[in-house]
């Protein structure tokens, strides 16, 4: 017998799919903003959340390629709330530029997922680490979330 493919106490298994363990979750409150959402497991995770009502902010290298992602999204879901910026995270400045324009949109932040970098879950006044690959998307973190204080005070509900 193939462990891995045995469900869980959860349920779930190694098969699972994102929309089999998120179903029935409603994130209509919460923002998402998610890197590498271009394809792949990036772009998965970016309709998953959308199909499940999270506010998604794809931050991508390559604007272009990542509309044809949105527009496949909002076909499926057509109220998803989708939005695309601009982000290189192998440069210190477009990740600056992306934290300005991002903090100067009002938008909290509740989920953090980077592909290839980190994945984070932020909850209320907990900063929970997953997964950390990475020191440079440390910096990415700390510039959008802020620090405590900055970012209690744009989640609170």
């Amino acid at each position: 017998m193939w462990i891995f493919g045995k469900k869980g106490e959860s349920g779930f298994s190694s098969s699972s799919t994102a929309e089999e363990v998120t179903h029935g979750i409603d994130g209509s409150r919460l923002t998402a903003i998610v890197t590498g959402a271009t394809g792949g497991i990036g772009a998965e995770t970016a309709r998953v959340l959308a199909l499940r009502g999270v506010h998604v902010v794809m931050a991508v290298r390559n604007t272009e390629i990542c509309r044809k992602v949105k527009e496949n999204i909002l076909t499926e879901s057509p109220d998803a709330k989708v939005d695309i910026m601009e982000l290189d995270l192998s440069s210190q400045a477009s990740v600056r530029d992306f934290a300005t324009r991002y903090r100067s949109s009002g938008l909290p932040l509740h989920i953090l997922m980077g592909f290839g970098a980190k994945i984070h879950a932020l909850e209320g006044q907990n900063r929970t680490t997953f997964c950390n690959k990475s020191f440079r998307s440390f910096s990415f973190d700390e510039s959008v979330a802020g620090d405590d204080e900055d970012y209690l005070s744009r989640t609170k509900n």
